[in-house]
């Protein structure tokens, strides 16, 4: 599948012990998709790597929570923001199973700041430039800010939705997707608009993010110096392939 194909190509530099899946831009799960996943989740544990999630947005971990999936996969699997996911699994230590100790997103806080990530894609959505923005806290006024930004830079929201810590925007300009030098001019004024009140945004996607290798990654693999990623397009589709290729055994 695509998904193991990308951990066959990261594990030519470095072994791959960790993948994480950012979950910003899902807004809800079904059944189906709780199954799939732990069935990856219980493969991955198989070959020795573990999958930790990041950005999952508050509906969504209701669902986790309901379906088992958290006790499943463990409380300390689940991050704030791809960084702190990423420093959660550079730090964690190995067990007798041979899968890491992950430390706890509280754990990261409590050792640094968390702030705010940006990411913008045009690779998520068919139709609009989507843009990702995770805070450390919901504070008044952020949406009128986010708006402000857009209007200055020609943008027009052609949909929006906030879940308390996550924001997705749906954007066009001049009835188009922005294109990358848009783009990035506009991950820049998000960056300066959120420095004022959380300090300097950490980047994702859109060569925002020095983790990873194209804009806007569904997943990271995670080895002890090395990150590689892909599109959720392509996540949701090595995922497909992913289940088939369980239940044919």
């Amino acid at each position: 599948s695509r998904l193991l194909q990308c951990i066959e190509e990261a594990s030519e530099n470095e072994p791959v012990h960790h993948l994480v899946l950012e979950m910003c831009s899902v807004h809800t799960v079904d059944s189906t998709a709780v199954h799939l996943l732990k069935d990856i989740v219980d493969d991955f544990r198989g070959r020795g790597i573990q999958t930790v999630f990041a950005m999952v947005g508050p509906r969504v971990m209701k669902t986790f929570h309901k379906a088992e999936l958290v006790s499943f996969i463990g409380e300390n699997s689940f991050f704030p923001a791809v960084c702190d996911a990423v420093q959660g699994c550079l730090l964690s230590g190995s067990g007798n199973d041979g899968l890491s100790r992950l430390r706890s997103a509280s754990e990261i806080a409590a050792s640094r700041d968390v702030l705010p990530e940006v990411g913008i894609s045009n690779c998520i959505h068919q139709q609009y430039t989507q843009v990702n923005i995770f805070v450390p806290r919901a504070i008044p006024g952020l949406v009128e800010l986010f708006n402000s930004v857009f209007v200055t830079k020609g943008c027009n929201v052609e949909g929006a939705q906030v879940d308390h810590l996550h924001h997705t925007y749906y954007l066009l300009t001049e009835g188009k997707k922005l294109n990358e030098g848009e783009m990035n001019e506009l991950c820049a004024q998000l960056h300066d608009a959120l420095q004022d009140i959380f300090g300097r945004p950490k980047h994702s996607g859109a060569a925002c993010n020095p983790l990873a290798v194209s804009p806007s990654h569904g997943l990271a693999l995670v080895a002890p110096a090395v990150a590689a990623g892909t599109g959720l397009a392509a996540l949701e589709e090595a995922l497909a392939a992913e289940r088939l290729r369980v239940a044919a055994g």
